[in-house]
């Protein structure tokens, strides 16, 4: 009767849960994806696509491009015939598909004892992508987040069949297409180099063979990426990236830096930008040298010691939209290492904690290198991954407990009273874009 009775209640928030983010999606697909206006990062995007369109690839290439993000957007333009909407079907096409691939990780690679667990991963990766809202946007983003989940569902292919050549051409191709999507996507190699390091060593493997397959991923990069700039390349210009036009007389790196300066100072709100003019007025008042050159290392150690200190800040403040996005998937990691130390359980799960190595490092790297606010979008594509390897530890920790029923119960239900909790103020506020008064 007592275990009837938390099924009950569990599928009963699970139902209210996926109601309200249901519900959730609807409206803001209506109020973003039906917009009819481009606003924010998607207006340089449409004028990025639109010049692809009318002066074609080698044009848009010394431009600069977006390549893979602009090529599957023209083919959907040729039958949407709207560039922004064919913008913004192209971003739910390859948020659909993330969603589609970590399924596809969680069927093939993680395996639940009590499907509770298995239902919350999912819940928790969908309401990433749908509290964050990017998949309704007409930008590039969520081909990060397809090639990231892309990524691991090939590389946990590797770890089960360690002398398969074919799944390092796999890898490098992902990551490949990760560069010639955007220039953040050298953001992605430390944490492909970590997670690579610790399989080769975890493998044991001979450096010869280390190097060798090393070098066969990246290889496939390099040729994914030379093959797309090819007509740049020939000609001397180097890679083609989208980057959003500022002035001529100052760059991103310097008004990056000043806004983490104001921000710093009390004198700017934590996550505004400063303007141009106040670059170009801040640089005649302090000079030329005031601010750092246009270059992420000269941006790190132009000030170390302000560095590390604005990567405190940024990793303490991410806390908060990654509770927003994953509700208390971050108290599920201090919960299994607590119930790991009184149960004595290995929480090692063999090839699985990679997501969450790579996941962090990721994470850490941006709060590093992005010196001023750190955007939440930027780290999404990991976000919706870590829901796995965090509950399979959640259920292997507590697997010993005599009362791992009532705990499971109070864990998943506790997390599911969060979604609903932290949804539900939403979708009632903006109830009448569903259903019109």
């Amino acid at each position: 009767m007592k275990t009837n009775l938390l099924k009950i209640l569990t599928k009963a928030n699970f139902a209210v849960t996926s109601i309200l983010l249901l519900c959730y999606g609807i409206i803001r697909y209506k109020v973003a994806f039906l917009r009819p206006e481009a606003k924010g990062d998607e207006n340089s995007f449409l004028k990025m696509f639109n010049f692809f369109s009318e002066n074609g690839y080698s044009e848009a290439l010394a431009k600069g491009n977006s390549i893979l993000f602009n090529l599957v957007a023209s083919f959907v333009d040729f039958f949407a015939s709207n560039p922004l909407f064919s913008l913004r079907i192209t971003s739910l096409l390859f948020g659909i598909l993330t969603i589609y691939m970590v399924l596809k990780i969680q069927k093939k690679f993680f395996s639940f004892d009590n499907k509770s667990y298995r239902n919350l991963a999912w819940i928790t990766s969908v309401n990433v992508l749908i509290v964050s809202s990017i998949l309704f946007l007409g930008i590039n983003d969520t081909i990060l987040y397809f090639l990231t989940a892309l990524f691991f569902y090939y590389f946990l292919h590797l770890i089960q069949n360690t002398t398969a050549v074919k799944y390092y051409i796999y890898l490098g191709i992902i990551y490949g297409l990760m560069l010639i999507t955007r220039k953040f996507g050298i953001i992605y190699l430390l944490p492909i180099l970590v997670v690579l390091f610790l399989f080769f060593r975890n493998e044991r493997l001979q450096w010869k063979q280390v190097i060798k397959n090393a070098s066969i991923l990246f290889l496939s990069s390099i040729l994914i990426v030379a093959a797309a700039n090819f007509n740049n390349l020939t000609q001397g210009k180097g890679l083609s990236f989208n980057e959003k036009e500022l002035d001529d007389e100052i760059n991103w790196i310097q008004l990056q830096y000043l806004t983490a300066l104001k921000n710093s100072q009390g004198e700017l709100a934590y996550g505004k930008h400063v303007s141009v003019e106040d670059v170009k007025q801040y640089i005649k008042e302090n000079g030329e040298d005031s601010l750092p050159e246009n270059s992420m290392v000269s941006s790190i150690f132009f000030d170390l010691g302000f560095t590390i200190k604005q990567s405190f800040r940024n990793v303490l403040t991410q806390t908060v939209p990654i509770t927003r996005l994953t509700g208390i998937l971050l108290m599920f990691i201090v919960l299994a290492l607590l119930f790991n130390l009184r149960n004595k359980v290995k929480l090692k799960l063999p090839n699985k904690q990679y997501i969450l190595i790579f996941s962090f490092v990721y994470i850490l790297s941006l709060c590093f290198i992005v010196i001023s606010y750190v955007e939440p979008r930027w780290y999404v594509s990991v976000l919706v991954l870590m829901p796995l390897p965090i509950l399979k530890l959640l259920e292997k920790s507590i697997e010993k407990n005599k009362n791992k029923e009532v705990l499971s119960f109070l864990m998943i239900n506790a997390a599911l009273l969060a979604f609903i909790a932290m949804n539900a103020k939403y979708v009632i506020t903006n109830f009448k874009e569903i259903i019109p008064f």
